[in-house]
């Protein structure tokens, strides 16, 4: 069973090549880690797709960020949602904000 995590508050991305330990999760196989933030100035949240049938998922995931980070990103209007590729009867549609 596919298991999709983000971190939390306790396992935040920091030092030197700004890891944690979902990373090393994600490395082994353990996790789909997902929802990872680099940038200081602005957040971007790309989806995972999933289509099984007929259903499509979009699944975003944020990890932890400090309530002020946010807010500042929030009131600077610096958060952004990609949509992604659609794929529709062997076409895809490339959508992006």
């Amino acid at each position: 069973m596919p298991v999709f995590s983000v971190h939390g508050n306790h396992d935040d991305p920091a030092g030197q090549g700004n890891y944690s330990c979902m990373d090393l999760m994600h490395a082994t196989g353990l996790v789909n880690y997902f929802g990872k933030c680099l940038s200081l100035d602005a957040v971007e949240l790309s989806p995972l797709l999933m289509q099984k049938g007929e259903t499509r998922l979009a699944l975003y995931g944020l990890g932890a960020i400090r309530d002020e980070r946010l807010h500042r990103c929030v009131i600077e209007f610096s958060i952004f949602y990609f949509i992604g590729a659609i794929c529709e009867n062997n076409s895809c549609v490339i959508a992006d904000i």
